[in-house]
């Protein structure tokens, strides 16, 4: 994934895409304590993909802060 990618859904979350969903597992796999990418990811999925929303929602508790 590429920086201006990343920038542009953390500005806009609504360009949020199935491809995005994909790529937002990657990154947070790569990177397992960056919040944004979790974020992002559970907010992706909760369009897009049911199962991956299921997982990555329980992630993201964990990992993100209040």
């Amino acid at each position: 994934m590429q920086a201006a990618d990343l920038l542009s859904y953390i500005k806009n979350p609504e360009l949020l895409d199935k491809q995005s969903t994909a790529n937002l597992q990657k990154l947070a796999n790569e990177f397992p304590y960056f919040q944004a990418a979790h974020l992002l990811l559970s907010m992706s999925s909760k369009k897009w993909d049911a199962s991956v929303y299921q997982q990555s929602l329980k992630k993201t508790a964990i990992v993100v802060t209040n």
